[in-house]
């Protein structure tokens, strides 16, 4: 059994496509994992349990962490330009300061994410679960808030709030 909490950078690096142990699903199981600072560009993360998991400073760009668990995630300072979250739990994920651009996040669980300082340009949110004032924190450029359930998003708040955008 592999010590997660003991994962390095480095040590990692030799493991990754190795023999990494995987979830129920079939996806890699790497909860509580130290992957800071770790280039996971392009990388096929579709179903992994990342749960609790250091990604501080993580390069996702263009990575498939579709119905992944990044629940508890520290994703500060995190790399997710045109990165695929969809269906992905992000509940309780520390998100302060990431850079989030093209991101599709669609029916993904973003309940209590910390979004400080995070910036979210273009990133399409359908059906995200957003409830008002989850954003308020982060600076957000976006033509994508759209969700299946307008009754839990205040439309008139999220109007005057996109307004008053530089």
């Amino acid at each position: 059994m592999l010590d997660r909490t003991a994962w390095t950078l480095d040590r990692l690096r030799g493991r990754l496509g190795a023999d990494l142990p995987r979830t129920a699903g079939g996806g890699l199981d790497l909860r509580g994992a130290n992957l800071a600072g770790l280039g996971l560009s392009k990388a096929d993360l579709a179903g992994a349990d990342l749960t609790a998991a250091n990604l501080r400073g993580v390069d996702f760009q263009r990575a498939n962490l579709a119905g992944a668990c990044l629940a508890g995630a520290n994703l500060r300072e995190a790399m997710l330009p045109d990165t695929d979250l969809t269906g992905a739990n992000l509940h309780g994920a520390d998100a302060t300061n990431s850079v989030w651009y093209g991101t599709i996040v669609a029916d993904a669980t973003l309940s209590g994410v910390t979004w400080a300082e995070a910036r979210l340009t273009d990133v399409q949110l359908w059906r995200a679960g957003l409830a008002p004032g989850d954003l308020d924190a982060a600076r957000v450029q976006c033509h994508g808030l759209l969700s299946a359930d307008p009754a839990g998003l205040n439309v008139p708040a999220l109007l005057a709030w996109l307004a008053a955008e530089p």
